[in-house]
């Protein structure tokens, strides 16, 4: 009979080489004989990670460091899982642990680094790569990750070559080469730029040889290979690129067909990490007052089921929770057997990009949670408005478009201030006209520098107010930019700290207009806006995320403050914020009309007619 030892070295051998229900079963064994044998316990916890048994990978990886705290590979792993399950400040407590034990650990340093990443602090990211670079100078995931926190910083050609770096490391990983190719920059420094970059990113698909999903499902959770989120926001058709994208990526897989069953039709609704919240401001309304003839699932992450539970007031809701295991979650959704799945963003991270590549149900839809086509052959519709669409719309999806009448949201009511808080608390003077334009940063088109500028040469009594960006990088990139196109009249662009949810109210409030960035307006912000009566200046663009408030003002019926060229948006922005009389005349028109925006159950009514007969087509 062999020994302890024997048995466990044994096992060893069949994990390395990825032989997992032999090593469990050998792992067992050693505890069965010795069950306070530690590194059997973290290594069994680390098979049960390896196939998704997330909570038992927990509990016996805790196991084992109650019986050796000291090991830094309990804790680096332990701490992995933590990730997987969302459990960040749990996640970095022990890859904070794994370095006092080791300082010389560099997969921890890059660990911490990836929490920081995901909490937005870049600078403390990159510090941490760095650190792991610094221990092992041919550490390729750790090139990557600094790779993309560099990008995210604006550095864009630094970013590369770290990318490069991890290639002549690891130069079989396909994913990493998408990856580092569909790089851009999330604030534009100038138009030539990105076109540069778009020329760069069109060149390579056309060179990739394409990459079968189903070899790639373990990588899929480690390495972002979606076209950057950023791209969007340059101003241009999508379609092209997007379904060039797409066509890198096969799969064997079938896509999902069942028979219908006499029970309730069955819609699931697809969120991923992070966009817990917008998918909550736009479609809990609808999904609580969705007809009862409707079987509901949302699928989200498991750290966010608690969150979810409470803003859903119907309790027969389902809930699905998933790990960050893009291959665990295809298992459960098509598990689930949904007849229809609304995925609420595609193309914002790594899983809701791909999830719908395997086809998980019979019929896949997507909208306005990310504004553009997904350019997935496996997506079936495009849920937007008549009201945001222009013309030629059908030409900027991939997808068969839908158009409601109205809004494609039940959207609840926003609870104006009790107590405004007054400018001074923004630290904004009282005495000068306020234009707002509070969107993030990489909403700032180069095109619309010019239209600020004009503003504040019109208007020598105006400022413009801009949040901070959530990287404070992108902050000193967009005034850098300003700086140089209008220096003499940026000085009144403030910034102001970016706020709570409760806080933005209070903002919008004490503003005299509010600002419509150039082709990708305000969605929420003008919601939040309109409903306090702020008159939101806009130009409707080529594309329906340019035309958002345009469609509230359609469905409000109210065009005063929508222009047709820059020059008259200069127009309309100044004789709002200097004539107090008229602005004051567009906001009574704007509070008496705006109730049609709110909980609209003609919405619902939209949705359900588009339910029962996406379903029965298919």
């Amino acid at each position: 009979m062999p020994t302890i030892p024997e048995t466990f070295s044994l096992a060893l051998q069949h994990h390395q080489a990825g032989r997992l229900p032999e090593a469990e079963a050998m792992y067992r064994q050693v505890l069965q004989a010795q069950p306070d044998h530690a590194d059997a316990l973290h290594l069994l916890g680390v098979i049960a990670y390896q196939v998704g048994r997330h909570q038992a990978a927990v509990d016996l990886i805790g196991r084992a460091i109650g019986l050796n705290p000291a090991a830094p590979e309990y804790h680096n792993n332990i701490g992995e899982v933590y990730r997987t399950l969302g459990k960040l400040e749990e996640a970095l407590a022990h890859f904070r642990q794994a370095i006092a034990h080791r300082p010389s650990m560099p997969e921890a340093h890059n660990n911490a680094g990836n929490i920081f990443m995901e909490q937005g602090n870049l600078e403390e990211a990159i510090a941490c790569y760095q650190r792991a670079l610094a221990l092992n100078p041919n550490y390729a995931q750790a090139h990557t990750n600094l790779g993309s926190a560099l990008c995210e910083q604006g550095e864009l050609e630094p970013a590369m070559a770290h990318f490069r770096e991890a290639l002549r490391v690891e130069p079989g990983r396909a994913l990493w080469r998408v990856r580092m190719e569909a790089l851009a920059p999330a604030v534009i420094s100038d138009m030539e730029a990105t076109g540069k970059t778009r020329g760069r990113i069109e060149k390579a698909l056309d060179d990739f040889p394409a990459i079968d999903l189903d070899r790639r499902l373990t990588e899929l959770s480690t390495i972002d290979a979606f076209p950057s989120f950023y791209l969007a926001y340059q101003g241009r058709n999508e379609r092209p690129l997007r379904t060039k994208f797409a066509r890198l990526f096969s799969t064997s897989t079938t896509a999902a067909q069942h028979a219908r069953s006499p029970g309730a039709p069955h819609v699931g609704f697809v969120v991923t990490a992070k966009h817990e919240t917008a998918f909550l401001t736009f479609m809990r309304g609808v999904i609580n007052n969705l007809s009862r003839e409707f079987r509901i699932t949302i699928i989200c992450p498991a750290s966010a089921l608690a969150r979810v539970r409470s803003e859903i007031e119907r309790r027969e809701v389902e809930l699905l929770g998933m790990s960050r295991s893009i291959a665990e979650g295809i298992e459960r959704i098509r598990a689930a057997r949904c007849d229809l799945l609304y995925h609420w963003e595609i193309g914002t991270d790594n899983t809701n990009y791909f999830l719908p590549f395997f086809g998980l149900a019979p019929v896949q839809c997507t909208s306005w949670g990310y504004p553009v086509t997904s350019g997935i052959p496996r997506v079936d519709y495009f849920i937007s408005s008549a009201l945001f669409e222009p013309d030629n719309a059908k030409d900027h999806y991939s997808e068969e478009l839908i158009q409601f009448a109205v809004l494609p949201t039940y959207y609840y009511r926003p609870q104006a201030p009790v107590s405004p808080k007054d400018r001074g608390s923004f630290g904004l003077p009282e005495k000068n006209h306020l234009y707002v334009c509070p969107q993030s940063l990489y909403k700032f088109h180069p095109d619309f520098d010019g239209v600020m500028e004009g503003i504040l040469r019109a208007d020598p009594d105006g400022l413009i107010v801009l949040l901070e960006g959530a990287r404070p990088k992108w902050t000193e990139l967009l005034l850098k930019r300003l700086q140089a196109a209008l220096p003499d009249v940026v000085q009144r662009i403030r910034f102001v700290s970016r706020l709570a949810s409760g806080e933005f109210m209070h903002l919008l409030a004490v503003a005299d207009v509010m600002l419509d960035p150039l082709h990708w307006s305000g969605g929420s912000t003008s919601l939040q806006a309109l409903s306090l009566g702020l008159p939101v200046v806009t130009l409707p663009g080529e594309f329906m995320r340019g035309r958002v408030t345009y469609g509230c003002y359609r469905q409000m019926g109210l065009m005063d403050c929508v222009a047709s060229t820059t020059g008259e948006y200069v127009d309309i922005a100044v004789r709002l914020g200097a004539d107090s009389a008229w602005r004051e005349q567009v906001k009574a028109k704007i509070l008496a009309a705006n109730h049609v925006l709110f909980e609209n159950m003609q919405a619902v009514g939209a949705f359900e007619r588009f339910f029962r007969e996406a379903i029965a087509k298919s």
